[in-house]
């Protein structure tokens, strides 16, 4: 399975919020170099399709839960990623080994 930018950006949105549930959109928009409109829309995705949750943790601070369903799917995006390098690796190897 070739991972997408879409796939990629929401493992990389995933792994963020799994080690901070309390980081803002700002914060992720600077860690992954892209526009809080771009994780605006992901997070939105990706609460729509019930991966994450949001819980009201102050007046004005959010925090978001990765469902069970979400966990699955980080664990299947890091799977696809992991074959897709190791896929990337053997092609390379064996053009090296061809010249």
């Amino acid at each position: 399975m070739e991972t997408s930018p879409d796939t990629a950006r929401e493992l990389a949105l995933l792994e963020t919020i799994e080690r901070d549930p309390d980081v803002t959109q700002a914060s992720i928009a600077t860690q992954l170099g892209v526009a809080v409109g771009t994780v605006n829309w992901h997070l939105k995705r990706l609460i729509e399709k019930g991966y994450v949750k949001i819980k009201r943790a102050e007046r004005k601070k959010l925090r978001y839960i990765i469902t069970p369903e979400g966990i699955a799917l980080r664990a299947r995006l890091t799977v696809d990623y992991i074959e897709q390098q190791f896929n990337l690796y053997r092609r390379t190897r064996k053009r090296v080994q061809e010249h």
